[in-house]
């Protein structure tokens, strides 16, 4: 090759077009090794390559170190300042992952898209984001630091892309994080929110293999183990891939055969506009509606509250607690109809009383909290200040429009260890 050709850029674009399996070092963030000159010198000398094949591997390894003298500031695995070509063709669904630079959920570093074919092959697309942003408090979790995004697209220049290329199709997440991450994104840069249909391969999971409840659960480590899965945890793309494998291996399950077409969890934009109608108000006569009135001048249709043990068993258990106070906002502990608010020292919680089979508690967003929830494999989701909500959380400080937790614990143990988390 000519010695103006940058080798090292070339093997980076090389490493952007393999499948993240193909790639042992240092894809993987392997241990640096040094240099196996004997076995380089053996190779070349078994080759049969003369002295003018050597001055030129020479002067590329010269050109090479004097790059690195130049700029102390290491390159990204793929250094553009557009975003990498997507897979084109017929693709049956998608997956996708994201890492952050931080506990703000905007601040995307990683993008991975995992895209299954007809075939059931899959291509993983993956970029490096540039979150514009000093806090790389996540680089603990996932390696990714500013050096590393150096150069690599905003996200405002890579969802365009993504938009296009996953408009309309259905898109698996594992968990809600990733939702809420391009949803925060999106309302950063400015960017209308996504047309694809999100949904959850931590509920496929679920209905496929239920007996992995209380056994490690069905989050992407404990599935790695239980079902053999291969793949780098905390890489936007190799996790994708998981979770599209994930889908995939349970449309093969042989006692329980789930398709994508299959609705697993309902859109969070969707769940929030319906959460907004537990309370609905008319204006106009009474005599011209056939709903209930109270003793406002506004004529308000209800409904009733649904029957849920498990709801009534954990605001005993909450109100028996000498550190809990109903919240200032409310004249007792019984809340109102729809719900029950209260303080723990000076962190605030709500307890949703109008959801018949689950018990929500809401909180403000917390990355501890969040941690917590990972780790215990609780369902949440997260509802970031643009996104809708119940009217009566409108009366909490803070709660109309700071980015909340809805936190759906299955017993009214897993209700209390939420709220005992929420001590700082």
């Amino acid at each position: 090759m000519p010695d103006h050709l940058d080798i090292a850029g070339l093997e980076r674009a090389v490493l952007s077009l393999a499948p993240s399996e193909a790639i042992a070092w240092n894809g993987r963030a392997t241990e640096v090794y040094g240099e196996p000159t004997e076995l380089v010198d053996a190779t070349l000398e078994r080759l049969g390559w003369g002295r003018k094949q050597l001055e030129a591997i020479e002067r590329q390894r010269l050109r090479y170190l004097s790059s690195k003298i130049t700029s102390p500031t290491p390159a990204p695995l793929i250094g553009w300042t557009v975003p990498t070509p997507f897979p084109t063709g017929e693709f049956r669904f998608f997956a996708l992952d994201v890492e952050t630079a931080n506990a703000d959920r905007s601040s995307i570093c990683q993008i991975g898209v995992a895209c299954v074919r007809p075939d059931n092959s899959i291509e993983t697309w993956t970029t490096y984001v540039d979150p514009k942003t000093d806090d790389w408090s996540c680089t603990r979790i996932h390696g990714i630091t500013a050096p590393t995004v150096t150069g690599a697209p905003t996200f405002d220049q890579v969802f365009p892309l993504l938009s296009k290329a996953l408009g309309g199709h259905v898109v698996y997440q594992h968990s809600g994080f990733d939702q809420s991450a391009i949803a925060a994104a999106c309302t950063k840069s400015g960017s209308g929110q996504p047309t694809w249909e999100w949904r959850d391969s931590v509920q496929v999971a679920r209905l496929a293999w239920p007996e992995f409840k209380g056994n490690g659960g069905h989050g992407l480590s404990s599935l790695k183990q239980h079902l053999g899965l291969q793949f780098a945890h905390h890489d936007a793309g190799e996790d994708a891939r998981a979770s599209a494998e994930v889908v995939l291996r349970a449309e093969r399950h042989p006692a329980w055969q789930v398709t994508v077409d299959l609705p697993v969890r309902r859109s969070i934009t969707i769940e929030a506009a319906l959460e907004s109608l537990d309370t609905i108000v008319e204006p106009g006569p009474a005599e011209s509606s056939n709903v209930q009135t109270d003793q406002s001048s506004s004529k308000v249709a209800t409904r009733p509250i649904p029957s849920n043990p498990i709801r009534d068993a954990m605001l005993a258990r909450i109100t028996a607690r000498p550190d809990v106070r109903p919240h200032p906002s409310q004249r007792d502990a019984k809340g109102t109809k729809y719900m029950s608010a209260f303080t723990l020292g000076s962190v605030a919680f709500v307890v949703d009383k109008m959801s018949a089979g689950k018990q929500p508690i809401w909180v403000l967003d917390r990355a501890d909290i969040r941690a917590y929830l990972d780790t215990e494999n609780l369902e949440y989701h997260v509802y970031t200040p643009d996104m809708g909500r119940n009217s009566n959380l409108q009366k909490l400080p803070s709660f109309g429009k700071g980015q909340l937790l809805r936190i759906f614990p299955a017993t009214a143990d897993q209700g209390m260890g939420v709220i005992a988390k929420l001590e700082r």
